[in-house]
C-alpha cells in the first residue's frame, strides 16, 4: 500500500492527513497542543486507530503508541544521534539517513516499509511504502514519532 502523509503547516495543534494513492483521506492526525508531543490517529469515521504520546523527561527521544488504550509499541532511537530507530512491541528496526530523510523498516530482516520525506511547499510531506500484511496506523506513528524527532532537532539547531 502506498500512502501519503501530508502536514499542515500554521496550526495552532499538529494536524496532518494520511491519503491513499486516490488522494483520498485514509486517516487523520490531530495533537492535543503545541506544548506536548500527544497526536491521536484516526481513521475516516472519525475512530481512534492509534494514539503516540513522547516520553516525558528522556535523554533518548522515546514515543509510546497505544491502541484500545493500550500500550502496543515504544519507538525510540538508538542511539542519542543514530539515524537507527527500535520499535519494541512489533520489534522492527527503522534505518534511515540524516541527509535524505528516507527510511526503510525492517521486520527480522525483510523490508516492510519505506519512508521518503518530500520537500513540497509548506509543512512536512512523506511518501509512505507498507507491505500488504502491516498494520498501517502503526507505521504512521513511526513516520510521526520520527518526524517529531526531525522537528525538535531543528528547532533547537535554530534556537543556537
Amino acid at each position: 500500500m502506498n500512502l501519503y502523509l501530508k502536514q499542515k503547516a500554521f496550526s495552532w495543534h499538529d494536524k496532518a492527513e494520511v491519503l491513499d494513492p486516490e488522494g483520498q483521506v485514509r486517516y487523520t492526525v490531530e495533537g492535543d497542543s503545541i506544548w506536548s508531543k500527544k497526536l491521536h490517529i484516526r481513521d475516516v469515521n472519525g475512530t481512534e486507530v492509534a494514539f503516540l504520546r513522547e516520553k516525558a523527561w528522556s535523554w533518548k527521544p522515546t514515543f509510546y503508541m497505544e491502541a484500545g488504550g493500550e500500550v502496543v509499541a515504544e519507538i525510540r532511537r538508538k542511539g542519542a544521534f543514530s539515524p537507527v530507530y527500535l520499535v519494541a512491541g512489533p520489534n522492527w528496526e527503522v534505518e534511515g539517513t540524516f541527509s535524505e530523510h528516507n527510511y526503510t523498516i525492517w521486520d527480522n530482516g525483510r523490508a516492510i516499509g519505506r519512508i521518503r520525506k518530500e520537500l513540497k511547499g509548506f509543512g512536512d510531506a512523506y511518501r509512505i511504502t507498507i507491505a500488504d500484511d502491516v498494520v498501517e496506523p502503526a507505521v504512521v506513528a513511526v513516520v510521526l514519532a520520527i518526524d517529531a524527532v526531525l522537528d525538535a532537532e531543528a528547532a533547537a539547531a535554530a534556537a543556537t
